[in-house]
């Protein structure tokens, strides 16, 4: 399984992104063979963001209209973060493979994003060069769309085309465990029970009460 090297990503032949649109700032390489936005005239004012994988843990579970998803953990390939030794690929899948039982999402696993199918769920910004020239890159997944306004950048986050994915690590993983499910949903309802009981003081811990145990029953049709 190719994936690009946490220093020095490839480049996609030129096209339109979905990851950002007309007004998105020099070119958005989605990688894993993805296209190109046209380069514009500015570069997007986004922080400098290692690469990264997603993995799927069989313990790391949320839940969504009541539904248990696995939601996938996300490790950067950057020395000293993780296990990650040196930077590379290698030495960071070998750490969650070993140490906490997590399984490699490949980076060139077909998603949808904005509704369109993708090769690969990374994506990698150009920013402004440093005071020496050093190309600096901005990597996020693909359900992640930045637009620039004026002198500022807006962002915009495709949730559901995130939960396709979520729900796909199934493949993976096969089925959520019962009890991990369940574990999950109790700590949930305590956790909601924690802000209803400081609700008195602070009225906005109901709503936040009210979110959680929202997140908790099916949506209705």
């Amino acid at each position: 399984m190719p994936i690009p090297n946490a220093k020095s990503p490839p480049a996609s032949p030129s096209a339109s992104s979905p990851a950002g649109g007309a007004h998105a700032s020099r070119p958005v390489r989605v990688l894993a063979e993805l296209p190109n936005l046209s380069p514009p005239q500015d570069y997007p004012e986004l922080p400098e963001t290692p690469i990264f994988l997603y993995f799927a843990d069989p313990t790391h579970v949320q839940i969504v209209d009541g539904e248990a998803l696995y939601l996938p953990v996300k490790v950067p390939l950057q020395p000293g973060l993780q296990g990650c030794r040196d930077g590379s690929i290698a030495s960071a899948v070998e750490y969650e493979t070993r140490t906490n039982r997590r399984t490699v999402v490949p980076h060139d696993r077909p998603v949808r994003a904005w509704g369109v199918e993708h090769g690969g769920y990374i994506q990698a910004v150009d920013l402004r060069p440093d005071a020496r020239g050093k190309p600096r890159v901005h990597h996020a997944d693909v359900w992640t769309r930045y637009e620039v306004v004026g002198a500022q950048v807006q962002t915009s986050y495709d949730r559901a085309g995130f939960l396709d994915f979520c729900r796909s690590l199934v493949d993976l993983l096969g089925p959520v465990h019962p009890g991990v499910a369940e574990g999950t949903r109790s700590r949930l309802r305590s956790l909601a029970a924690e802000h209803r009981r400081g609700g008195a003081a602070s009225p906005g811990l109901m709503a936040v009460a009210d979110a959680i145990e929202a997140q908790l029953q099916p949506r209705l049709p």
